[in-house]
């Protein structure tokens, strides 16, 4: 029989005040059952290389396409890590650290044979790894960072560029960008190489584009906003490579009167609602000021356009990371009090609710569905 592991990233350096072990490994189980911790691949507890293996900050993870391999970031250094799954899921085994010269690496995206990097720290940029047949990442074979005026905020924008992720397109011939520190979320072709921006979408001044979503059908992308904390919905252009803004919405509720920066965005796998979470505070590094953050549930027409939003507690505090788990439910890993919630249902209205897990200062979750050791 099989099982689902889930590896759990998180934070782990003093200069960020986390306290995460590294890599945690975990049983999950079927929906509706808890998580069993089976064992951790320890980082350092410093941005500076200490005496671990493992960086410091393995923040984001990525299963890669043939299911061998684990793809990791580390957080406010210069190292993305590759550890073998093949050999036993259960025990993950690091297999090589790269030092790229660019800092804060954030987020991975495959595209067959290669990976793609995306590193916040201005000037911020978008990395191109070849991957070869072992798994192991070769020296980049391009690098594109981003021009443009900052926004107008003095702290968070004042860097300039400060891309969060690379999301591929439905087609599979671009990948959009979307940068906090520009107020713009850049379309760059990637297909058959990484190459600069073919054009960008302009938000609103002090937005601060975060992440971005596709629907189903490839006709709409969805961006959440950090500084300003709403959902645009953009129609998307794939054979011009344009995304054009059509509807904007708060992600937060009518009654959160208090400051807020939305985090993440998914749209359910049947297109029926995108989903949004929405942190509570001025930014990671004070308090929270709710007992718990929100998730929004914004269900779509059949167009892709947004109805009225409804929002319900994520569970727990600062849900930094969600997504859907191999089985359908909807995981939130919560980076204030370490609490990782599942929900049976995102369609409109999200239930059953429960902690499945908890580990320290958590930001992302990866599966892999494998036969048990």
């Amino acid at each position: 029989m099989g099982a689902t592991y889930a590896y759990v990233g998180s934070r782990t350096s003093r200069e960020r005040g986390a306290d995460g072990e590294g890599i945690t490994i975990w049983d999950a189980g079927g929906p509706g059952d808890g998580w069993r911790r089976l064992g951790t691949v320890a980082a350092d507890a410093s941005e500076a290389r200490g005496d671990a293996a493992l960086p410091a900050n393995p923040s984001f993870l990525l299963v890669s396409d043939d299911r061998r391999s684990l793809y990791v970031t580390h957080g406010d250094t210069d190292a993305v890590s590759v550890l073998d799954l093949a050999a036993d899921p259960a025990a993950p085994r690091l297999v090589q650290t790269v030092h790229l010269g660019r800092r804060n690496p954030v987020h991975l995206a495959q595209l067959g044979r290669r990976l793609l990097v995306t590193f916040m720290a201005g000037p911020g940029c978008v990395a191109e790894l070849p991957i070869a047949g072992d798994g192991t990442l070769g020296e980049a074979s391009a690098i594109v960072e981003f021009a443009g005026d900052p926004g107008p905020l003095a702290i968070q924008q004042r860097t300039g560029s400060s891309p969060h992720q690379a999301v591929p397109d439905p087609t599979g011939r671009w990948a959009l960008v979307p940068d906090r520190g520009l107020d713009r979320v850049h379309v760059v072709p990637v297909e058959p190489a990484l190459a600069p921006a073919a054009s960008a979408l302009v938000t609103r001044q002090a937005e601060g584009p975060r992440h971005v979503a596709f629907h189903p059908d490839g006709r709409r992308a969805y961006v959440v906003t950090e500084l300003r904390s709403s959902l645009t919905t953009c129609d998307w252009d794939a054979d011009r490579g344009v995304l054009t803004p059509v509807a904007v919405v708060p992600s937060t509720a009518p009654e959160a009167t208090y400051d807020a920066y939305a985090s993440e965005v998914f749209v359910t796998p049947d297109g029926s609602a995108v989903v949004t979470s929405n942190r509570s505070g001025k930014n990671d590094h004070v308090p929270p000021v709710t007992q718990t953050d929100t998730l929004g549930v914004f269900p779509l027409d059949p167009d892709g356009l947004p109805g009225p939003g409804r929002w319900f507690s994520s569970g727990g505090l600062r849900p930094r990371f969600f997504a859907f788990a191999p089985g359908g439910t909807l995981t939130v890993a919560h980076q204030w009090d370490g609490r990782i919630v599942e929900f049976d249902d995102a369609g409109g209205s999200l239930s059953g609710r429960r902690e499945v897990a908890r580990t320290g200062t958590p930001t992302c979750v990866a599966w892999l569905d494998a036969p048990r050791a």
